[in-house]
């Protein structure tokens, strides 16, 4: 794809859920002071009412007062592709860093990632989406990025069309078992991120990577273990945020993030 709408798309930067990103060059009439944005264009067909939907969350998105949550700057659709576009990271995110990152920082970039997901349970959005790949780096710590709205575009879907089987892990299993995304859902996104950008590896061991019903049925049945190599702060935290009964964990991203903090300092 070379264009999308008035966007000069100019080199692939990875998927995302149901989607691609893209290096850009943003339009004039959007005013920007960079001329590089990333766009993301999904590949789900948006009817009229799922692009009103997922565009007010956007909106919602976007106006949030939260520092920590991705700055985006435009949404459309193009022949029924939805699109939107947001400030571009040169550092890459959690998942791939563009160079090596000290421990205190991970900490520091997860505690942003659990700031901005509490902005958004404040105003009655999960993310759904919370993943390394979603922790984007800045200067500053980390930002929050790439709201999951496959399931905005496609209410009522399977689980199986959430995403591809990468994204798994990162998933409460109770969410596979039909349970609603919220607070806490996001809260063990959260632990899962931070397990796999701490250890490098995942919570499941190798989960089947050629059959989604496989792999589904491989979290679901298989209790999260933790991997060696962290402290006993990074361990109490984890386990609480992976509380098999949501009721058990904290009851805050907020909070989360304090805890976070605490570690970086620590580190």
């Amino acid at each position: 794809m070379r264009r999308i709408a008035d966007y000069e798309l100019q080199h692939p930067l990875g998927s995302g859920n149901h989607g691609e990103f893209y290096l850009a060059q943003p339009p004039s009439r959007l005013g920007l002071e960079t001329d590089r944005v990333a766009v993301k264009v999904l590949g789900l067909q948006a009817s009229d009412d799922a692009f009103r939907r997922v565009a007010n969350e956007l909106k919602l998105f976007a106006s949030l007062d939260c520092p920590q949550l991705v700055t985006l700057y435009d949404a459309g659709q193009q022949d029924g592709i939805f699109y939107y576009a947001m400030e571009y990271f040169e550092r890459g995110s959690l998942a791939a860093p563009t160079e090596a990152i000290e421990r205190a920082g991970i900490l520091r970039a997860l505690a942003d990632a659990a700031r901005a997901a509490h902005a958004l349970h404040e105003a009655g959005v999960a993310h759904r989406d919370i993943k390394p790949a979603n922790v984007m780096l800045s200067d500053s710590g980390g930002k929050l990025s790439d709201l999951g709205l496959a399931q905005i575009l496609s209410p009522g879907q399977t689980v199986t069309g959430i995403g591809p089987i990468g994204t798994i892990e990162f998933m409460e299993p109770s969410l596979i078992l039909g349970e609603r995304a919220g607070r806490a859902s996001d809260i063990w996104s959260l632990a899962a991120t931070m397990h796999r950008a701490l250890t490098g590896a995942c919570m499941y061991g190798q989960i089947p990577d050629k059959d989604l019903v496989a792999a589904l049925r491989h979290v679901v049945q298989q209790p999260p273990s933790l991997a060696d190599g962290l402290t006993d702060g990074e361990v109490e935290l984890l386990r609480a945020c992976l509380a098999a009964t949501r009721a058990d964990r904290p009851p805050s991203a907020d909070e989360v993030a304090d805890r976070l903090d605490e570690l970086a300092e620590e580190a």
